[in-house]
C-alpha cells in the first residue's frame, strides 16, 4: 500500500495513468480471487453441513457408506451435464 501510494504521487503524465490503470487491474484481480475463496468455502461448509446431516439419520457405518456412495453417484451425474 505504502509503494502504490508513494508511485500514485510520484509518478505524473502517463505514466502514473499507466500505473493507476495497471493498479486498478490488479485490484480487480484480487477482489476476484478473493470472491471465488468465499464462494468455495461457503459451498464447502454448506455440503459438509449437509453430509453431517445426512450421516446423522444413518446408525449403521453400511447405511452410512451406502448415503455417501448414493451422493457421489448424485454429484458425478451433474458433473456429466453441461454447463449453463
Amino acid at each position: 500500500m505504502q509503494l502504490s501510494s508513494r508511485l500514485s504521487t510520484s509518478l505524473s503524465g502517463e505514466t502514473k495513468t499507466t500505473w493507476l490503470a495497471l493498479e486498478e487491474l490488479i485490484h480487480g484481480h484480487w477482489l476476484d480471487v478473493a470472491v471465488e475463496n468465499y464462494n468455495r468455502g461457503f459451498d464447502t461448509g454448506a455440503a459438509l453441513s449437509w453430509l453431517k446431516t445426512l450421516l446423522a439419520e444413518r446408525v449403521c457405518t453400511r447405511e452410512k457408506l451406502q448415503a455417501v456412495a448414493s451422493a457421489l453417484m448424485e454429484i458425478s451425474d451433474e458433473l456429466k451435464k453441461p454447463a449453463k
